[in-house]
């Protein structure tokens, strides 16, 4: 996400803020996601950003407006790619990756209703695929066969030729993902966050670039 925007926004400071305290997001009650991300957009006011990616599919279907109501600024969600998904689709045949909380809102119901009546959308709970997510990036290397399991019920669906990617961890092992099923489109949503971002983002001038991680 990140790499995205900085290719429309090259000069511009990032700060990207990991929750490891609280990973992974898809298995706790919305209750627990809601008490803790209003802790988060707390800590983040505090840093005075121009705008926020909130980039995280759970996130964004269960505490935008928390998020918004808490910060002076743009607040970006990232959520289910299903209108994209659904353009880039020929048989509107498509599977939807997601933590079962993202899968179970009903916010990607909403989306399924407003922008998906002409197709089929498979929802596919995945708890376990944002771990393999992380440990991808820590080590350059994950187990093929947890990976195809976690992956397993993509196999039973007839006519499938789109896949959406429905957390931002995902994307992280798209390639991967389209090696199992590599007749299927993989679609990510980071290009079009990325241009949201420059949208809605003021203009910053005179500073020098950087991006900086912190951990909470």
């Amino acid at each position: 996400m990140c790499r995205e925007c900085k290719k429309l926004r090259p000069n511009s400071n990032y700060i990207i803020i990991e929750d490891k305290s609280f990973f992974p997001y898809g298995n706790k009650s919305i209750a627990q996601l809601e008490e803790n991300f209003r802790e988060i957009a707390q800590t983040i006011k505090n840093t005075k950003p121009i705008s926020l990616i909130l980039a995280c599919n759970t996130a964004s279907t269960h505490a935008l407006e928390i998020f918004r109501n808490i910060l002076d600024c743009p607040v970006i969600g990232t959520v289910p790619p299903i209108k994209l998904a659904v353009a880039n689709s020929p048989n509107k045949c498509i599977a939807l990756l997601a933590t079962p909380a993202t899968t179970h809102s009903s916010y990607t119901k909403q989306l399924i209703n407003d922008f998906a009546q002409d197709a089929k959308i498979h929802l596919i709970p995945t708890p376990l695929l944002a771990s393999i997510s992380e440990n991808y990036v820590a080590n350059q290397s994950f187990c093929q066969e947890s990976l195809s399991k976690e992956l397993a019920p993509l196999a039973n669906i007839a006519e499938l030729d789109t896949i959406a990617l429905a957390c931002t961890h995902y994307h992280l092992i798209k390639d991967e993902i389209s090696k199992l099923y590599p007749k299927c489109k993989i679609i990510d949503c980071s290009p079009a966050i990325a241009k949201q971002f420059d949208r809605v983002s003021p203009p910053i001038f005179n500073q020098t670039p950087f991006v900086q991680r912190c951990y909470l």
